[in-house]
C-alpha cells in the first residue's frame, strides 16, 4: 500500500485555521478498475492442472494486463488525500481535486468489496454525509479498514476543533457584553 504521511504533534490540531495539512494520502490498488477486479477474480480461482497451479498459468498469458490497467492514460495520478480540514480525489500529476468533502459533514465511512478486490486486500470506500446520502465513493482503496480509520478520526478531531472554536468565541461575546454593560453602570 503506497501511503504518504506528513507528521504532526496532534492529528487536526496544526494551525487549522491558517493552513490545511496533509494528514495521509494514499493511492488506489489495481482493483479500482474493472480490469484490475477480473484479474483479482481469475487470480482468486483455487486449483491445479496437474503440477501447475491455475492461478499461475493465468498469470503468464495475463501478466501484461495489471501493467496496463495500472499505467492506463488519465487513472496515473490518482490519489486519495486526507488533510484536517477535508477528504479528496486528486487526478493528474498535478493533483487537482476532483472530488473533495469537509470532514464535519462526514457521517460514517463504510467499506464495500467488490468481485476481485479481495485477493488485493481492497474495498471501495463509500462516505457517508450528515444527510445520509452517499458524498464520495474512494475506489480500490489498498488496506481500506486503515484508512477508514484515519478518516474516522480526523473528522472526530475537526469537529471537537470547530466546537472548541465555537466556544471560545461564544465566552469572547459574553465576556465583550460584561464589560460593556460595566462600563455603561459606571
Amino acid at each position: 500500500m503506497a501511503i504518504r504521511q506528513d507528521s504532526q504533534p496532534i492529528s487536526g490540531i496544526t494551525p487549522s485555521l491558517v493552513a490545511e495539512r496533509l494528514i495521509m494520502e494514499v493511492w488506489p490498488s489495481i482493483s479500482a478498475y474493472a480490469a484490475g477486479r477480473l484479474v483479482g477474480q481469475l487470480f482468486s480461482i483455487p486449483g491445479r492442472v496437474g503440477p501447475v497451479r491455475i492461478t499461475l498459468f493465468i498469470g503468464l498469458v495475463i501478466f501484461w494486463l495489471p501493467l496496463a490497467v495500472y499505467f492506463w492514460p488519465g487513472r496515473l495520478g490518482t490519489r486519495y488525500s486526507l488533510t484536517n480540514k477535508r477528504l479528496l480525489i486528486r487526478k493528474g500529476l498535478t493533483g487537482r481535486p476532483a472530488g473533495e468533502v469537509a470532514l464535519e459533514e462526514i457521517e460514517d465511512v463504510r467499506p464495500r468489496v467488490r468481485p476481485g478486490q479481495a485477493y488485493f486486500l481492497a474495498a471501495d470506500l463509500e462516505v457517508i454525509g450528515r444527510d445520509g446520502e452517499v458524498r464520495l465513493v474512494l475506489p480500490g482503496v489498498s488496506q481500506a479498514e486503515s484508512f477508514r480509520r484515519a478518516i474516522l478520526k480526523a473528522r472526530d478531531a475537526r469537529v471537537r476543533v470547530l466546537a472548541a472554536l465555537e466556544e471560545i468565541e461564544r465566552r469572547r461575546q459574553a465576556e465583550a457584553q460584561t464589560e460593556q454593560k460595566a462600563e455603561a453602570a459606571s
